[in-house]
């Protein structure tokens, strides 16, 4: 690109030379106009001006009469146009009132047959269309024309590019094309649409499902579009025979969940349900983000949904099929405990993302089972979570910590695991500090953890190298002497630090230190805080480590900060 300051420079020089004979070779890439007339528009004698080669002609910033495009289009050379919107329009419709065959094939060629951003009448987009001997790019949303020219649409399919095509037209184009019985024009359909059925947002009556399953059957590897759609119950066994058809299903958790109920049955009829399994790409999404939150049915879908029985029997069913791990997402849903008892025996095959009110009704089950079966639901649970726990916010009691300590004792992915706000208290960690060497960061911000607490996690990280970082911000934590002998704990949430004053009172055991302590003291009247709020010491000694000093022991007084000495220790 030759930027336009360095054009007004040069046509600047040319200006102050204009008497004299120049020879300017310029051969960039790209120019813009703006540049072009910054680099001209001073010359008022031109001998002789050798052009270079122009591919791309950018005029998408400038509104220019159509007329005035006449004698670009008669370019002879491989130029390639982009055009303002309203200026394309404009032009597009100069041609059609024309009615020259040369005039139309040159404004597709230098168009690149991209009608996409124009809004033309039918009148108008068919007569360019049908006259192309290129491909003509169009982009259709909703009510762009009116559904009777479907039929003249269909007869011009091997010329047409949709970058857009609404799910109206969609089913019009396969209803017409089933009332004729065209399988050819299945294959055109397709190839137009980039291999898309889309029937998004749509209520489908029977002669649609008939529409749609007479263009399964003329196609192969195509991507089906059926999110927030309303299919007839007596209609789906049909559909569903045919998804062997489909590489790419797209549904929402409602209709996902009917698919599934159907394949089911059909499994006593010799149905295999790994049809269905490949064409969602082994993905069973039953949370609300899988539903376009937009109109009726959107909204409709947008509502939690309580899966039965009958239903996580029928997920536990398809996933058993596969030999591949599945992406299982039960955000938004419900279940009660009998349901979820029906998926244990396939988490060990999935990737499960759902509610933390969800795992933790998983975890309670396997409390309440038989031993055996709850190491056995441990087991597959921990191989199901992968590699972040999160439960910030959940109130957790001992008893449901004890099912996290079975989970964690199975677990070889698990990296992150997220506490926060639990309410665990020091009884709780006991159970959870037996497995910090499977645990590479461990958030316990704004629990009930003591000093008791922090001196067993210091007694379990002992010879554990692979947690990095315990966040114990916000605790009942009096004794920071503890948390700075250990470098792993945080207790400073990221961007925050507090000063406090350093505290006059104090005893050393370093009597070559102490010289320097009180110096210190004397000339720095705030010191940096390790611990995010005051707290008392009733006159015990504590230990603090300074990276540059020797270590020292230091009593304080009975109100105060504890904080870190400074290097001048």
């Amino acid at each position: 690109m030759l930027p336009s300051r360095l054009c007004q420079a040069i046509g600047s020089v040319l200006k102050l030379l204009d008497e004299e004979e120049i020879f300017l070779s310029l051969l960039p890439q790209d120019i813009l106009c703006h540049g072009s007339s910054l680099l001209f528009s001073n010359i008022k004698r031109l001998q002789t001006l050798r052009v270079w080669t122009v591919h791309n002609l950018d005029l998408s910033e400038f509104k220019i009469k159509a007329h005035l495009f006449i004698c670009l289009l008669s370019h002879q050379g491989p130029l390639s146009i982009t055009f303002q919107m309203d200026s394309l329009q404009e032009l597009a419709e100069f041609v059609y009132d024309a009615h020259d065959e040369d005039l139309t094939q040159v404004f597709l060629e230098k168009t690149d047959g991209d009608l996409s951003p124009c809004s033309l009448s039918w009148d108008v987009l068919y007569y360019l269309i049908r006259g192309a001997k290129k491909k003509v790019t169009l982009d259709l949303p909703e009510g762009r024309f009116n559904l009777t020219n479907i039929p003249s649409l269909l007869t011009v399919l091997d010329t047409v590019r949709f970058k857009r095509i609404s799910a109206r037209y969609v089913r019009a184009a396969l209803k017409e094309i089933y009332r004729q019985k065209a399988g050819h024009l299945i294959a055109k359909l397709l190839r137009a649409s980039a291999d898309l059925i889309n029937l998004s947002m749509r209520e489908l009556d029977s002669t649609d499902c008939k529409s749609l399953c007479f263009a399964l059957h003329y196609s192969d590897g195509v991507k089906l579009n059926l999110l927030n759609s309303i299919i007839p119950n007596n209609e789906t066994e049909n559909i569903v025979r045919l998804l062997h058809r489909v590489s790419d299903l797209r549904i929402d958790k409602k209709l996902l969940l009917n698919f599934l109920r159907v394949s089911k049955a059909m499994e006593k009829q010799g149905y295999s349900m790994s049809s269905l399994f490949t064409a969602l790409n082994y993905k069973l999404d039953f949370s609300g983000h899988s539903s376009v939150s937009s109109g009726r049915f959107g909204q409709e879908n947008a509502d939690p949904l309580s899966l039965s029985v009958m239903d996580c029997t029928a997920i536990s069913s398809v996933i058993e099929t596969t030999v591949c791990h599945t992406e299982l997402f039960l955000h938004d849903c419900q279940a009660d405990d009998s349901a979820l008892e029906c998926l244990f025996p396939i988490l060990h095959k999935v990737h499960l993302r759902l509610s933390k009110g969800l795992l933790c009704q998983f975890l309670t089950l396997i409390l309440n089972s038989p031993m055996a079966m709850s190491l056995k639901w441990a087991s597959s649970l921990s191989k199901a979570l992968g590699k972040h726990l999160d439960l910030s916010d959940t109130p957790l009691n001992y008893r449901t910590c004890e099912s996290l300590q079975l989970v964690l004792d199975y677990t070889e992915e698990l990296t992150d695991l997220n506490l926060s706000h639990c309410q665990i208290t020091d009884g709780c960690l006991d159970l959870l500090a037996l497995h910090l060497n499977k645990i590479m960061n461990l958030d316990l911000t704004g629990n009930d953890i003591t000093d008791k607490g922090v001196q067993r996690l210091c007694s379990a990280l002992e010879g554990n190298s692979f947690t990095k970082t315990i966040c114990l911000c916000d605790n009942q934590i009096t004794e920071t002497g503890l948390l700075m002998e250990e470098a792993r704990f945080v207790t400073l949430h990221a961007g925050t630090m507090r000063h406090a004053k350093q505290p006059n009172n104090f005893v050393t055991k370093d009597v070559g230190s102490q010289s320097r302590i009180q110096e210190t003291c004397l000339t720095s009247k705030q010191v940096s805080v390790q611990h995010r709020r005051p707290f008392h010491v009733q006159g015990n000694w504590t230990r603090v480590r300074n990276k540059r000093s020797r270590m020292c022991r230091v009593q304080f007084g009975s109100l105060g900060y504890a904080s870190p000495l400074r290097n001048t220790l």
